[in-house]
């Protein structure tokens, strides 16, 4: 029973940081709820500061019950003995290892999606449309989870049946990585171009509209010795009134794409700025380097499948009981320790949260100085100041929780490094 206290006591201490940090920025946000911080008073008013903490405040009290919830369904599926039900059911009536192996999945994550729509309808039909805004339908929201079920079953039930035919090979798992490998170089080319198009509308930026603007982005790529690439505007109103732009791609198919709520809240200049910032992640490679990360972590994973195999006291850890392959079984261990490690991945990940945001964050400075030498650093500002307005973002935010969670600089930080770089130039 010991290793059961032990991943208790694991499961607990993660969930209990979380929510120890998300109460740290509410109580922080709580603090600074009745004035406008000083270095920010010129560029938002008291109402809009008091919206987009109530709004954040919202939206990690949401984030607390997930949290919550999510431990909860863990500890079915592990201790209470749900998955083990569902695995001594499905691989007692159904002798084919794939397809015993494709039901374990769905059957698992099908039931944790499940849970979690209520959580997906409140954040979309609640949250976002009591502060204005949600622009998704009810008949798009149900599009959008029969068009992901159906497309991640079109590609990971193959991938799935491959891996779990290569592992049982001499140096499976490495076969199975360099294929997971190989995936994903393939998604990051295909996705843009053949997938994405699937839940949005891409169009290029409107050449009579913006005649000017993309004359100064020809200038501006031909400055930083770059070949031009698609420049994309998506309808992401459709669904938010939220802005954004982001670089997504590789090889050939690279393509900077901006929502069309983006440009139709800043002007050229800002949005010459915000181009700017995402052909930085171009030109620091930014892309290759969480790739490769990314392919590091994975080989972490599959190796650890290999190691895991034959040792039954991890799955007694997690409150499951391993196949005795050929004796008492005649499927493998693999799909069950699949699942084990999908399900408590995302509370070993969480300690490494701090690693990927503060690497993330060195990116974002990056792409804001490449930004700041071949725009203006003013530019830069005030679209960002526009984004963190219409986006309801937070001005000031708990220093621990901001360390440990974002992905970018908090913006006094990344303002003053902004000025700081226009400085040295």
């Amino acid at each position: 029973m010991l290793p059961s206290y032990l991943f208790v006591a694991f499961i607990l201490i993660i969930t209990s940081l979380q929510i120890y940090l998300a109460n740290r920025q509410i109580k922080h946000i709580f603090v600074n709820y009745l004035s406008v911080p000083a270095e920010f008073s010129q560029h938002t008013n008291l109402a809009q500061h008091q919206k987009s903490s109530k709004y954040n405040v919202a939206k990690l009290k949401m984030n607390i019950a997930e949290y919550i919830t999510e431990t909860a369904v863990l500890v079915f599926f592990t201790l209470l003995g749900g998955l083990q039900f569902i695995d001594t059911y499905l691989s007692n009536n159904i002798q084919n290892e794939y397809l015993y192996a494709i039901s374990l999945f769905a059957c698992v994550f099908g039931i944790s999606s499940i849970i979690g729509l209520p959580f997906a309808y409140i954040k979309q039909f609640k949250i976002e449309q009591k502060f204005g805004f949600n622009n998704m339908t009810i008949g798009l929201f149900i599009s959008d989870s029969i068009k992901q079920i159906i497309l991640s079953a079109v590609l990971l039930l193959p991938l799935l049946s491959l891996a779990l035919m290569l592992f049982k090979q001499h140096y499976g798992w490495l076969y199975v990585w360099g294929i997971w490998i190989g995936f994903n170089i393939l998604m990051l080319m295909i996705y843009p171009k053949y997938l994405a198009p699937i839940f949005n509308k891409f169009t290029q930026l409107d050449k009579n509209k913006y005649h000017d603007l993309i004359l100064r982005i020809n200038t501006l790529f031909n400055s930083a010795n770059f070949q031009l690439t698609d420049i994309l505007v998506m309808d992401g109103s459709k669904r938010s009134s939220h802005g954004n732009a982001y670089f997504t791609g590789f090889g050939k198919s690279k393509r900077i794409v901006f929502f069309d709520t983006l440009l139709n809240n800043i002007n050229e200049n800002q949005t010459l700025a915000i181009l700017a910032h995402e052909l930085g992640h171009l030109a620091h490679k930014h892309i290759l380097k969480r790739l490769i990360s990314s392919f590091g972590l994975s080989f972490i994973f599959f190796y650890a499948i290999h190691l895991l195999y034959d040792y039954f006291p991890f799955y007694q850890f997690m409150g499951a009981i391993p196949h005795l392959f050929g004796i008492t079984s005649i499927h493998s261990n693999y799909p069950l320790l699949l699942v084990l490690l999908l399900l408590i991945m995302p509370y070993i990940s969480f300690i490494f949260t701090p690693i990927a945001s503060l690497s993330s964050r060195k990116h974002e400075f990056e792409a804001d100085r490449f930004a700041v030498k071949n725009t203006n650093a003013q530019d830069l500002t005030s679209a960002l100041i526009s984004l963190y307005n219409d986006n309801a973002s937070m001005f000031t935010n708990d220093d621990l929780y901001a360390k440990f969670y974002y992905s970018h600089p908090p913006a006094s930080e990344r303002i003053k490094a902004i000025n700081l770089s226009a400085v040295n130039i």
